[in-house]
This record gives C-alpha cells, structure tokens and sequence, in this order.
C-alpha cells in the first residue's frame, strides 16, 4: 500500500531567517563585519535546516539547497534569498512526497502520468536496483553538479547532489563521472539489499548522453 511523506515547513520560519538575525557581541569588529557575521549565521542556519528535509524526504530540492550551501559562507544574503525562495515553494507543496508502492503500480502510476513516454521496464522489476545520473556541465572550468538516484523496483532510497571532484573539460565527462559516482552508490545498496536478503540483486545504470554510454559500454 502506497504511503507518502508530506513536508509542512514551519509557519515563522519564512519570518525568522532573515539577514538581520543572530546578533554577535564582538565589539572589536567593524559594522561591515558585523553584518557579513550575521549573515553568515543566518545562511548557515537555513542552509542545515534544508539540507536537513532535502536528504530525507525532498530529493527535488536538492540542486538548490547544494547551492544555498555553497554559498553560505561567500555569498550569505545570496544563500539566504534561494533559501527563503525554497521554503516558499516547499510550503506550497507541502502535500507532496514519496510514495513506495509496488513495482506493478509505480510503473501504472507513471504510465498515467507520463502517456508519450517510454517507461525503462526493467527498473520496475521486483530485485532490480536502477541507478538514474545526471550532470549540469560548467563550461567556465568550474566544477560542474553531478547527481545520482538509486532505486529499488522504481522507489527511490537514496541520492545525492553536489559538486563534482573533479573539473570537466566537456558534458560528457562530467556525465561520465556522475555515472561512476551513481554506480557506487547503487553498488552500496545493491550489497546491502544482497546480504539482508540472501539473494542477487540486478543493477541498470540509465545516463541520458549518448557519448558517456558509448564510453561505458
């Protein structure tokens, strides 16, 4: 039986993160340091606070609150702004979360859903581990955002999102060392679910360019 995970943020959270709170005492500093250092306080506050939702229930959050971390420290009042934006939007979904159901009605679920799209079957078998990477190319050498999600007969258990190791000098790269990255994490959970199970486990792998799967395979 499907069972979801609503999120509802605090009402007086959207009121209490501001740039103006956490006040210091440090009277040998100047005025600018004093606001840099509140703000700083602020963007770590929310930015624990949502890292906290985004790794348990609320996967889709996960590139902004990766950002709002970043940039606690170089950039508070900016990481404070994207996290207000983000507690605004998780308070209009508050409703949604994940649902586990089984294989046969997560895969009818996306059907309806989806009617144009091409489901990949095999990731809604039963002893199926499917991992799905992504990776967003920073073309100015930069690190680029790799992601992963695992999944277990089409549920997701586990993700990630950060930056990658690593500087890419093209998509395909940072593709492929997203999908290196997602391959471990689903290796994680496919010998975990072996040794709690007593059986053998599939693994699909599932990356959307078409040069990091011609590398890999």
């Amino acid at each position: 039986k499907g069972t979801k995970v609503p999120m509802q943020p605090d009402e007086g959270v959207l009121a209490t993160h501001s740039p103006e709170q956490c006040p210091t005492t440090f009277s040998n500093m100047s005025r600018t340091d004093i606001l840099m250092n509140q703000n700083v306080r602020a963007a770590q506050a929310i930015a624990g606070e949502l890292l906290w939702v985004s790794q348990r229930t609320r996967l889709d959050i996960a590139y902004p609150v990766n950002r709002c971390c970043s940039l606690a420290t170089t950039d508070p009042f900016r990481a404070v702004r994207i996290g207000r934006q983000v507690l605004t939007y998780l308070k209009t979904t508050m409703y949604e979360g994940l649902a586990y159901d089984p294989p046969a009605e997560s895969l009818a679920r996306f059907e309806r859903q989806y009617p144009q799209a091409q489901p990949f079957d095999k990731a809604y078998k039963d002893n199926s581990v499917t991992i799905y990477t992504d990776a967003s190319f920073a073309k100015t050498g930069e690190f680029s955002i790799g992601s992963f999600v695992v999944c277990i007969a089409g549920s997701p258990v586990t993700w990630r999102c950060s930056k990658q190791a690593l500087a890419s000098v093209s998509t395909c790269e940072s593709e492929m060392q997203a999908a290196q990255e997602g391959y471990v994490g689903g290796l994680n959970v496919s010998t975990l679910l072996s040794e709690m199970m007593g059986e053998s486990w599939s693994m699909h792998l599932v990356i959307d360019n078409q040069a990091a799967v011609q590398l890999l395979t």
